[in-house]
C-alpha cells in the first residue's frame, strides 16, 4: 500500500447554481452521510493498493484534525469514488503512511453506525 497526502482548495462559500441544486434532488447522492463535511476537509490522506487504486480515505480540516473517512456503509468516499488511477501521483507521505490506520481507528466510532 502507498499513503498520499493531498490538499484542498476551499470551497465556495457561495449556493450552487439553479441546476446543480436540482441534480442533487433527483440524483442519488455518492456520499449522502459524508458530504456535510467535505467543505471543511483541507487536507486528504489517501489508501491506495499496489496497482494504483484508491480504498480508503481520511479528510482534515484546516487544524489538521480528522473529520471524515470513507467509503464507509452506503458512502462511496470523495476520492475513492471520483479517481480511477493513483499510480502516477508523487504526492507519497511518510506521515499519512505512519498514522493512517491509527486515525483510521481512532475516528471510526464516529461513523460506524453507518456500517
Amino acid at each position: 500500500m502507498r499513503y498520499l497526502e493531498i490538499k484542498a482548495g476551499p470551497w465556495p462559500d457561495e449556493p450552487p447554481p439553479w441546476w446543480a441544486r436540482i441534480l442533487r434532488k433527483t440524483l442519488p447522492a455518492a456520499n449522502p452521510d459524508l458530504e456535510p463535511y467535505y467543505a471543511r476537509t483541507s487536507i486528504w490522506w489517501l489508501e491506495i493498493d499496489d496497482d494504483g487504486l484508491p480504498q480508503r480515505e481520511i479528510g482534515f480540516d484546516a487544524a489538521m484534525n480528522p473529520i471524515v473517512i470513507g467509503p464507509i456503509g452506503e458512502n462511496c468516499g470523495m476520492l475513492v469514488d471520483c479517481c480511477d488511477d493513483w499510480s502516477d501521483s508523487e504526492a507519497d507521505s511518510e506521515e499519512a503512511a505512519r498514522g493512517f490506520d491509527a486515525t483510521w481507528q481512532a475516528l471510526w466510532p464516529k461513523f460506524e453506525h453507518l456500517e
